[in-house]
């Protein structure tokens, strides 16, 4: 960039070396001069520079006809599609009107309906695909179950046969063992086994192991056959006896043993067509529901067709384009409006489009303490950069009677007295400039009455919470009086109906307001208490109500918004202006509900 500059502007040699040096760029030094002999000066030719942008000129000049005839090129097209458009709607409409019965060209709502069908199908193949996913994993656990089952059958029958082995092996050796045994001792002339004392020892004989079901069967036979001739006449007198019960005898037929139940050839086949017929009835079911859906869409669409407004000659966002003010003639369109310039409209979001809902993150305790001490630390990184850069005077030392010595160091043994009362004092001012930061921060009593009320209101909107109350006596002042200023200070709506029937306290507001006021109304509030009538006022009159006076709560719950802009007592003449009032508010029914309540239904409860 150097050395263009200074070319354009016809510097010598001389001036590019001190830019290079200048610009810090290493270059190899240039060959040295001709002798002083020669005398020769090497001079640059300057360049043309009113050439130079006169050229540039022309360009930028060629750039924007080249843009306004693109532009008014693509108008034409514009204006050419819009006429061949309008006549297309227009032979459509004609041809509607003379055959009630002929379909709609596609518009954009049919457009949109196909969308939508698409959509449903890519919605139920993506269904289908997640249930077969689902059946081959469903098949994979069941493979993988069976398998670790054979596995795990396959290991104790391995185990069992292991076992039976080494028991017969032990067998066999004990068997060994009585044989060596055997034929160590001594015999007598038969051949009998004598012991040491001479002796013959009888050998106990030992019943066979079998193993085989049928040998089992057979010995357990041969044992009955021995039992036969005992049973025999054992059978009579259990047949005589007066005692004997026929439901305890022995069941004669065996239970049936499992076996195998094999399917009928072609079973699967015709479960698995069922399944499919039943999937195309279904899948044909939905597609005739389309289909009707979409008829009575097209039905109404040509009613709506039917009854628009006639199309104009001309849209008015192209009038100044066609002087003639029609799309036939398009031989001589107004162009000159168009230039190489370009409007960039300014974006609106669509009436239809929801904002996007950002939820609030909430921080835990622990990681609340670790922003804040890291906010903390980098104010104090500030703080210290400022002073380093003298842009603040560094804090004074905090100085305590604790670590004056540490602190001051020699300073404090020269007179301890006065640096301890110097220390003191820094301490009281310090203290005194916290407290005052405090009470500066403190809000005044309007602006805490402001941030309640905000509070309130901001729960409101959050919910709607409905409270119904009825009071048995309400003509006490001192409670009407606090009923009402506890209502304005929770920003509650609704009102406080006051009549020979009955008394009813209605108030509307958010969860938190309508809560605290349920304390007041039944906790609170003492309603059997007596006002005393103050000095210089009027008396009170005395109420005609004989009895326990208390608060009931009736009903409470939620609703979409509310009904009451304030909260104010009411006193009517008959009930018919109490409906009147609430119907025009659309609180009837909670009257209603006043008047239905009994002392019974409270018992009940």
């Amino acid at each position: 960039f150097q050395e263009d500059k200074h070319h354009l502007l016809g510097s010598t040699s001389t001036n590019k070396v001190d830019t290079r040096r200048m610009s810090g760029v290493k270059r190899e030094r240039s060959p040295s001069p001709p002798p002083p002999a020669e005398k020769a000066t090497k001079t640059t030719p300057a360049l043309d520079v009113a050439a130079m942008l006169q050229a540039l000129q022309a360009d930028k000049a060629k750039i924007s006809k080249q843009l306004v005839e693109s532009k008014k090129e693509a108008v034409q097209n514009s204006l050419l599609q819009k006429s061949l458009l309008r006549k297309e709607i227009v032979k459509s409409e004609t041809s509607s009107s003379q055959s009630p019965a002929a379909v709609v060209s596609p518009t954009p709502s049919r457009k949109l309906e196909d969308k939508e069908r698409k959509e449903g199908e890519d919605r139920e193949k993506d269904r289908e695909r997640d249930k077969d996913r689902d059946h081959r994993r469903s098949d994979r656990d069941d493979r993988d179950r069976h398998r670790d089952r054979d596995r795990h059958r396959d290991k104790e029958h391995r185990d069992r046969d292991r076992d039976r082995d080494r028991d017969r092996d032990r067998e066999h050796r004990s068997d060994r063992d009585h044989r060596d045994r055997d034929r160590d001792r001594d015999r007598d002339a038969k051949g009998r086994e004598l012991d040491d004392k001479g002796n013959i020892v009888t050998k106990a004989t030992r019943d066979s192991i079998t193993e085989l079901k049928a040998n089992q069967k057979f010995k357990i036979k041969q044992k009955m056959d021995l039992l036969a001739p005992s049973l025999e006449i054992a059978a009579p007198s259990a047949k005589k006896a007066t005692h004997f019960d026929k439901s305890l005898a022995m069941p004669k037929t065996r239970a049936k043993r499992d076996t195998f139940k094999f399917l009928k050839p072609g079973a699967i086949t015709k479960k698995v067509q069922q399944l499919k017929d039943e999937k195309a009835e279904q899948e044909k079911a939905e597609q005739e529901q389309v289909e009707e859906k979409r008829l009575s869409h097209t039905a109404e669409l040509q009613a709506r067709l039917a009854q628009r407004d006639p199309i104009p000659d001309i849209e008015w966002w192209d009038k100044f384009l066609l002087p003639s003010g029609k799309y036939e003639n398009l031989d001589n369109p107004n162009l000159d409006f168009v230039t190489h310039l370009v409007e960039h409209p300014i974006p609106i979001r669509p009436p239809g489009e929801k904002a996007e809902l950002i939820m609030p993150m909430y921080l835990t305790k622990k990681e609340q303490k670790r922003l804040r001490k890291k906010t903390r630390l980098e104010k104090d990184k500030e703080r210290q950069e400022r002073v380093t850069l003298g842009l603040e005077p560094p804090p004074e030392p905090r100085v305590r009677i604790a670590n004056m010595m540490r602190v001051l160091g020699t300073e404090a043994t020269l007179d301890p007295t006065a640096i301890e009362q110097e220390v003191k004092r820094s301490v009281a001012q310090r203290q005194a400039n916290h407290d005052q930061r405090n009470q500066d921060r403190k809000l005044t009593v309007d602006e805490r009455k402001e941030k309640t009320k905000e509070k309130y209101q901001a729960d409101a909107k959050n919910q709607t919470t409905v409270t119904l109350y009825k009071i048995l006596d309400l003509s006490d002042p001192r409670h009407k009086y606090k009923v009402n200023v506890n209502a304005q200070k929770f920003q509650l709506t609704g009102c406080a109906i006051l009549s020979d029937k009955a008394n009813m306290v209605l108030v509307e507001g958010g969860a938190k307001a309508t809560r605290r006021f349920e304390k007041l109304m039944t906790k609170r509030i003492d309603w059997n208490e007596k006002a005393e009538p103050r000095e210089g006022s009027a008396a009170i009159q005395p109420s005609s109500f004989q009895g326990t006076n208390r608060c009931i709560l009736l009903w409470q719950g939620t609703i979409p918004r509310q009904n009451f802009t304030t909260f104010r007592f009411e006193n009517f003449p008959d009930e018919a202006a109490i409906r009147r009032h609430l119907n025009h508010r659309w609180s009837e029914q909670y009257w209603d509900m006043v008047l239905n309540w009994k002392e019974d239904l409270l018992q009940e409860e």
